[in-house]
């Protein structure tokens, strides 16, 4: 009974001291990043972006002409918020998302039948949920997006988009991606807020 206590007690230690040193290689890739990838929303988001909304696949979220907030949204993910997601992913996601982002109209165009714009005129600092002082042609909502959290081999990617509609009525989901044959595809997605 003994051994197999002192075996047990071992066992714990060493997956501790694993996971350990899990968490500090991942923190150590994710420091190691060029600045430049936080502040500038790269081309490979954009591709993201465009398969999330030529998927069709999220109740409450426009498709086949989106016109996108002009700033990205502040959004964070807990770790344990899905099962399986992928650690790195998740923190570079989290960093990306600390603050705002100016979006361009970057959108890849080889996707017949969808046209993503970004929304102008919109002074900085305005609540999308100030419906009163806009104008009539913003009335069918305010579709927003964060930035895309990638994995190291950028081969998987989590991004959050939103869509509300009025000030009490909208939906957002968090949306996982997978690259295939070259391809971004939409492999899950949870609803991350109703409003």
């Amino acid at each position: 009974m003994k051994k197999i206590k002192i075996l047990l007690v071992c066992a714990l230690l060493t997956a501790s001291v694993v996971n350990a040193a899990e968490v500090s290689e991942t923190k150590t890739a994710i420091k190691n990043l060029p600045a430049d990838s936080i502040d500038i929303i790269e081309p490979e988001e954009y591709e993201v972006y465009v398969a999330v909304f030529d998927a069709k696949k999220l109740d409450g979220i426009p498709f086949g002409y989106v016109v996108l907030e002009r700033e990205t949204l502040k959004e964070k993910m807990r770790k344990d918020g899905w099962k399986d997601t992928d650690t790195f992913m998740v923190d570079d996601f989290n960093r990306k998302n600390e603050k705002a982002h100016v979006l361009e109209n970057k959108f890849p165009s080889e996707y017949r039948g969808l046209t993503i714009k970004v929304r102008e005129n919109v002074h900085n600092g305005k609540s999308i949920l100030n419906w009163n002082k806009e104008p009539a042609s913003l009335d069918s909502g305010r579709t927003s997006v964060s930035r895309v959290g990638f994995n190291k081999e950028k081969t998987k990617a989590l991004v959050y988009v939103q869509h509300v509609a009025s000030p009490e009525m909208g939906v957002g989901h968090y949306v996982t991606l997978q690259k295939i044959n070259n391809k971004w595809m939409v492999v899950s997605s949870g609803i991350g807020k109703i409003f």
